[in-house]
């Protein structure tokens, strides 16, 4: 009916003029917005409003990470992980919570969990390891990507690097492809196989698959190790 989309349209008004309000409070000391910044948090119900609270909160400061990194909203969950300095005392306060998410719903949470308690946590990086394992994540297998740059890192295994350099190859789809090429880089790994990868990939009508591999073989070319 008219008079249902009218409030409804009025309802996401007046929604957006909250969240307009909130972010212009952005340069208003956390001291002095802390308690209206947790009303926020607690009452609104639109995502980018709760998001937006829960980031002008300081790091040292968010007395609603624990509650915003068990969220029943993905965003907010990932909002909230972003938030946490890995090398910071937040970080160990809510370890366990991190070490949760591992299991989250969220392949992005999983991969950007994984690393957090990577850096946070590394004594722990082999069990973290066992509880990811296997897991593929979303177009472009990040989550696997990831998971075998960390065991790598682990371990020295070998056998890791190279499984990460054969999905570079023609043999998966661009976005895997991409992923690996960048860990790659991290790990600053480099082997014979990877070469022809590469060049393939150089040679490919797919620009952003090209560009990348130009990058990486131009950057291995670069050392004179290599």
């Amino acid at each position: 009916p008219p008079a249902m989309l009218k409030a409804q349209a009025l309802g996401a008004e007046k929604m957006l003029d909250r969240y307009d309000a909130l972010v212009a409070m952005k340069n208003i000391p956390v001291a002095q917005k802390a308690d209206l910044l947790v009303q926020v948090f607690h009452k609104e119900r639109f995502f980018a409003s709760r998001v937006e609270a829960l980031n002008q909160f300081a790091a040292d400061s968010c007395v609603i990470c624990a509650e915003a990194l068990t969220d029943t909203d993905v965003a907010v969950r990932k909002a909230a992980l972003a938030g946490i300095d890995a090398h910071s005392a937040r970080a160990l306060t809510v370890l366990p919570l991190l070490e949760a998410l591992l299991k989250d719903s969220s392949y992005d949470i999983v991969d950007a969990a994984l690393q957090k308690l990577a850096d946070a946590n590394p004594a722990k990086l082999p069990e973290y390891l066992v509880l990811t394992k296997g897991i593929e994540g979303n177009i472009g297998r990040h989550v696997k990507v990831r998971w075998l740059e960390l065991a790598w890192l682990s371990s020295g295994k070998r056998e890791y690097a190279d499984e990460l350099t054969q999905l570079a190859s023609p043999s998966y789809e661009f976005r895997t492809r991409v992923n690996a090429m960048a860990a790659l880089k991290r790990m600053d790994y480099f082997s014979e196989p990877l070469t022809g990868f590469l060049v393939e990939a150089i040679l490919n009508p797919n620009t952003r698959l090209a560009g990348p591999a130009n990058d990486l073989l131009a950057y291995f070319y670069n050392q004179d190790k290599y």
